[in-house]
C-alpha cells in the first residue's frame, strides 16, 4: 500500500510492519493494559530508529554505528 506524500515521492508502511514482525520476532505484547502496551510499543519503535540510523550511517560514512 503506498501513500502520495507529494507529486513524486511515495512512502510504503509495509516495511516498518514486517521489520517489527520478521525482524525483531514480535508477534503480540507480552503485558496488558493501555500504559504497558504503550511503552513496549516505544521499545520497538526505539529498536527500529536505532536500525534505521545505523543503516543511514553506514551508507554515509562507510561504517556502522554499533
Amino acid at each position: 500500500m503506498y501513500f502520495l506524500i507529494d507529486k513524486h515521492r511515495y512512502i510504503q508502511g509495509e516495511d516498518v510492519f514486517g521489520f517489527i514482525k520478521n525482524d525483531a520476532c514480535f508477534r503480540c505484547f507480552l503485558i496488558t493494559g493501555k500504559k504497558n502496551v504503550h511503552i513496549e510499543l516505544r521499545f520497538l519503535v526505539l529498536d527500529l530508529n536505532i536500525k534505521t540510523m545505523d543503516e543511514v550511517a553506514e551508507k554515509k560514512t562507510g561504517n556502522p554505528l554499533f
